[in-house]
């Protein structure tokens, strides 16, 4: 009967180790770009995981492993920060990073007022808003006119 090999000899194998600065391509089997690797009873550990743990100790509970590079195939744990997951969507290209690193209005005013939505926090421009708000009730008077005579 062969002896199952090591599962940290087999991550440093398909692992293409450069310098500290440099990203350490994962050079195996990758689900939705990250990196796995086959564990016990058939299941998968990603190799971002297993790198951060190998280096530099367990992940935090309740936390995700932001890859700083961008680069969802890196697994050099220098380019990984165990960071809240609110704070790993915001820093991401997903609609909601995208969003909140957004600091102007489309028209170039700066995001000055947050307001309070039923599910969510929204950021507003007040010169925008107030011009909205100003055509709103010109509109508003108009209908009423309208219903008067």
């Amino acid at each position: 009967m062969t002896e199952i090999r090591n599962i940290v000899d087999r991550f440093w194998e398909k692992v293409d180790v450069r310098g500290d600065d440099e990203c350490w391509e994962w050079k195996a089997a990758k689900s939705k770009g990250y990196g796995r690797i086959g564990g016990k009873n058939n299941t998968y550990i990603e190799a971002h995981r297993l790198a951060y743990m190998l280096v530099k100790g367990d992940i935090p509970k309740g936390y995700d492993l932001d890859h700083l590079c961008k680069n969802h195939g890196c697994v050099n744990p220098n380019h990984l920060e165990a960071v809240t997951h609110k704070e790993n969507l915001l820093r991401g290209n997903g609609w909601a990073g995208v969003n909140a690193q957004k600091t102007h209005c489309p028209r170039g005013h700066e995001y000055d007022k947050v307001c309070k939505n039923v599910t969510y926090l929204m950021r507003r421009c007040s010169i925008c808003h107030k011009e909205a708000d100003r055509k709103y009730r010109a509109r508003l008077k108009q209908i009423i006119k309208g219903v008067e005579k």
